[in-house]
């Protein structure tokens, strides 16, 4: 990771990705930006969410 070039790092307000950004944050020197609300998941259909019916295949 040392070889990438960050300028800023960017998570969303999930507490998991939360922690996760603050680890690389902290090992790249880079300031994690607020939670950003646009990274959220959405609801796109009834079956978001949902884990897959194998069974159907």
């Amino acid at each position: 990771m040392e070889d990438l070039h960050l300028d800023r790092l960017i998570s969303s307000p999930y507490l998991r990705a939360w922690q996760t950004a603050e680890t690389i944050a902290d090992r790249l020197k880079l300031k994690l930006e607020p939670n950003e609300e646009r990274l959220r998941e959405r609801e796109i259909s009834e079956s978001s969410g949902r884990i897959p019916d194998k069974s159907r295949d």
